[in-house]
């Protein structure tokens, strides 16, 4: 907030470029589309995001923390079982760990180690059986830095409410939920600010009429 002309509040306009960009209006785009895992098809030259058709639900277990960005490959063993396995190296502040396992679990119960502690569900309608499939925990801090990286926003000179948004990536379809999501977070913040320069508006007429009612008070008694 910036004080105005004769004291009154004032709210400056959003720029939407930086707003766009910005780390936090991004964090909330990712917690609003839940995407907290992300499923990958290995391929001889490269993986292959499959998003939004994901082979398996993938629940955390409430409370309970699991390590990002680590490949976890599944392999379906029967109707009721799974295997899972990874061999991992990953930095961790000025370190490095390694996480390697091969574990079974079960379809519907907890799957739980050192390092993970979640549910995998069957689908609903059984999709065709994949092989070289794994996920990984996403990592939302390096996520949103990839997408200020892959984000070019533009506004037209002629028409300063007209923003032009790209996205570059490997998912087309990943990249069109994410800006639409991401338009609309933009939105709701943009008219939260205009609903606090409202609010602010009517608090300083409030007491502006307050100021003039108790001025017109004291001058009644002093004639009195």
């Amino acid at each position: 907030l910036q004080a105005g002309s004769e004291g009154q509040p004032q709210i400056k306009n959003l720029n939407p470029i930086a707003t766009l960009m910005s780390y936090n209006l991004n964090l909330e785009t990712l917690e609003s589309l839940g995407w907290k895992t992300s499923w990958f098809e290995k391929t001889p030259l490269y993986n292959k995001d499959l998003y939004p058709g994901e082979p398996y639900k993938v629940t955390p277990v409430p409370g309970k923390a699991n390590a990002v960005g680590v490949p976890l490959e599944i392999t379906k063993l029967s109707d009721t079982q799974y295997l899972v396995e990874t061999d991992t190296k990953q930095n961790i502040g000025f370190g490095t760990r390694n996480i390697k396992f091969s574990q079974k679990g079960t379809f519907g119960q907890p799957f739980e180690n050192s390092y993970f502690s979640f549910v995998l569900d069957l689908p609903q309608v059984e999709s065709v059986n994949r092989n070289n499939i794994f996920f990984e925990f996403n990592d939302y801090h390096a996520i949103i830095l990839a997408n200020q990286k892959n984000i070019h926003v533009t506004t037209d000179d002629l028409q300063p409410g007209l923003v032009s948004i790209q996205f570059k990536g490997s998912n087309p379809r990943r990249g069109v939920d994410y800006l639409n999501q991401l338009q609309q977070m933009f939105i709701h913040r943009s008219l939260e600010e205009k609903n606090k320069l409202a609010e602010n508006k009517l608090r300083f007429i409030d007491s502006q009429l307050s100021g003039a009612t108790e001025i017109g008070r004291a001058s009644c008694r002093e004639r009195v």
